[in-house]
């Protein structure tokens, strides 16, 4: 009886979770306006957990309501300015905006956004590339490194780690006098290691890693992925699954 009642309990916290997850999300992505809006007219279908949220999306965009309020009327004296937020931009997977071209400019000048940011103003039918717009001539950094020009030293060694990290255990299993099989460890450790210098290359390369950076550790995703963004053939990637599988005779 406990246990049926223990299930019942875990099953309506699931559901409390994912229902507060999907509130979470819907208002991360808001626009500011939108964010201020809820709290300064107290919507009465929002709840107070959901006014939460929106409070702590506030602190993390960094705004304060009352500034924001004296910048929107400065905004409103002068509906020049206003019209021209017809600007949107993705950030980190959200939807930011509306801003200004002058925004955009700034945004590329502090490299926060670059030449392959999303962007949308009424008139597309689609998000595009910035390199794609007429923000093209205000993109002030070179382009990456093609796959051509790329160093592929790190991310060789990496297709070839779970063969090397079978010889260093058994050469340090040798030395220090345990048995190779508790060395697990090395084998990970030389995986991730090739992979964060391979991430590191490639970013003063100028690629955007953030894509990548989650999947680091996940050798054969990050491999994957780097053939896509490299537009190399998937060779590392079947050398490294290959060198996996003779690893586990």
């Amino acid at each position: 009886m406990f246990k049926s009642y223990n299930n019942r309990i875990k099953k309506w916290r699931r559901f409390v979770k994912l229902v507060e997850n999907t509130i979470e999300k819907n208002i991360r992505s808001l626009t500011d306006e939108e964010l201020v809006e809820i709290i300064d007219k107290d919507f009465d279908e929002y709840t107070d957990k959901a006014i939460d949220y929106v409070k702590d999306e506030l602190k993390i965009r960094n705004i304060s309501i009352d500034e924001f309020k004296k910048r929107n009327i400065s905004i409103d004296a002068n509906p020049s300015k206003s019209k021209n937020k017809i600007w949107f931009y993705e950030f980190k997977g959200e939807r930011k905006g509306p801003v200004s071209r002058e925004e955009i400019i700034k945004l590329l000048d502090s490299q926060v956004l670059n030449r392959k940011s999303l962007v949308w103003k009424k008139d597309f039918e689609n998000w595009k590339a910035i390199q794609e717009t007429q923000f093209e001539d205000n993109i002030s950094m070179p382009p990456p490194l093609n796959g051509r020009l790329v160093k592929n030293h790190f991310v060789w060694l990496l297709a070839f780690a779970p063969l090397l990290g079978i010889s260093i255990q058994g050469v340090v299993s040798e030395v220090i006098g345990i048995k190779a099989e508790s060395l697990w460890f090395t084998t990970l450790a030389l995986n991730l290691i090739l992979s964060w210098l391979d991430v590191t290359k490639l970013k003063r390369a100028g690629h955007n890693m953030e894509n990548l950076l989650g999947y680091f550790w996940l050798v054969p995703v990050y491999l994957y992925k780097r053939s896509k963004l490299l537009k190399h053939k998937f060779s590392y990637l079947i050398v490294w699954i290959i060198s996996f599988i003779i690893s586990l005779a």
